[in-house]
């Protein structure tokens, strides 16, 4: 039974094979293909619309500052001008970015370039430094890492823990 079934999977793997052999290829055909004037019309489009999206986030960051400007005169709670601010920032981002993409546009009519990705910055984990390497570790703990000191001493002490396992000779 289990030839068979064997023999059913191959026959089945080899008609996807052909199958997906058969299917159209776009990459070396003229796909798709379309003439400078649309292709000329179509990036004026784009430039327009950037340009427009450009002039609204202008206006959008400049009314995020005033209203940062005014949150901090008025003496606003610390939230909620924070909050303005991150939008300032926001704002001033997309500024940025729509000038990068602009400033693509004029350096290569013909063909888009692709984007450089910026470095992200990924915030770092915080580490405790207070670390009691002299506690044995709890049972779960597999790797026997250094447990964090804790304000409750005596709770800890009604857990049950292993000691750190040692080799033993026969």
């Amino acid at each position: 039974m289990t030839t068979a079934r064997n023999s059913h999977l191959i026959a089945l793997g080899a008609a996807i094979l052909i199958a997906a052999h058969s299917l159209p290829v776009h990459a070396d055909s003229k796909f798709p293909n379309v003439d400078q004037t649309t292709q000329k019309a179509r990036d004026d489009t784009r430039k327009q619309i950037l340009e427009s999206e450009l002039a609204t986030e202008k206006k959008a960051a400049d009314d995020a500052v005033k209203a940062v400007l005014a949150a901090q005169q008025s003496k606003q709670p610390a939230t909620v001008v924070s909050d303005l601010q991150q939008s300032a920032e926001s704002h001033g981002k997309n500024v940025e970015a729509l000038k990068k993409e602009l400033a693509s546009i004029s350096s290569s009519p013909t063909a888009p370039t692709p984007a450089t990705s910026t470095p992200y910055k990924v915030p770092a984990r915080l580490v405790h430094a207070s670390l009691d390497t002299s506690r044995p570790t709890p049972y779960w703990d597999v790797y026997h890492r250094a447990q964090p000191i804790s304000s409750a001493g005596a709770d800890n002490a009604s857990r049950p823990t292993n000691p750190p396992a040692t080799a033993q000779t026969n």
